[in-house]
């Protein structure tokens, strides 16, 4: 890690605090929302009636450059990397994290003890990978992996809805090219976007909260 020493502040700042032999990734304590700024969620409290009211979800989007740097752990499904993650996530009390640059080499859904995982194929080349974690277990805002359903994926993004009894509302996990040098990346950039857009163009018309989590570059 010599090359840290030899960044510009500004650099290094944007690097997590290291501990021995890893990046530890920190969280600034959440601020405290007035209720017209949280998130409108309704809740079935009955067959009959509907109704909205009010809550704090801790979200979090990340680049990781990777997940897939060693083995799964014993009886998982998940590399060590990402259990790691997880565990530092649900620490800090995350409902819902969105995750770039995973470069899982197959679209799949599966859970952990502590999330459930949405996670898109990177390319071929093993590059990009999107993924999003919602808290599993039986915390407030806890939910089922039969309470998520996909709505579009590809390398760069992956988009889902979810429906459960107590959190409604449609999330959306993408990383966006860095800006190009020539007309081609250009027109290769702003196709990206343009798709980027009718995604969430459609889970906008679903008529509920919608989460935009992503690394913009």
């Amino acid at each position: 890690w010599l090359f840290l020493s030899s960044l510009p502040p500004a650099q290094a700042e944007a690097y997590p605090n290291l501990e021995h032999d890893a990046f530890k990734v920190t969280f600034a304590p959440p601020s405290r929302l007035s209720e017209q700024h949280a998130l409108p969620v309704r809740l079935q409290q009955s067959r009959r009636r509907k109704v909205k009211t009010p809550v704090a979800l801790k979200l979090c989007t990340v680049n990781v450059l990777t997940l897939q740097s060693s083995a799964a752990a014993p009886g998982l499904m998940a590399p060590r990397r990402m259990i790691a993650i997880q565990r530092q996530m649900l620490d800090a009390g995350v409902h819902i994290a969105a995750i770039q640059e995973a470069r899982s080499p197959q679209s799949r859904i599966f859970s952990t003890s502590m999330y459930h995982v949405l996670a898109s194929a990177a390319t071929a080349s093993g590059q990009y990978g999107c993924q999003l974690w919602f808290a599993a277990g039986a915390g407030r805002h806890s939910v089922k992996l039969e309470h998520i359903t996909v709505l579009a994926y590809a390398p760069r993004y992956i988009a889902v809805a979810l429906r459960s009894p107590k959190l409604v509302c449609n999330v959306v996990c993408f990383h966006a090219p860095h800006s190009a040098n020539d007309e081609e990346g250009e027109r290769l950039r702003e196709e990206w976007w343009d798709l980027l857009e009718h995604t969430v163009r459609r889970c906008s018309k679903q008529c509920v909260p919608l989460l935009l989590l992503g690394d913009l570059n």
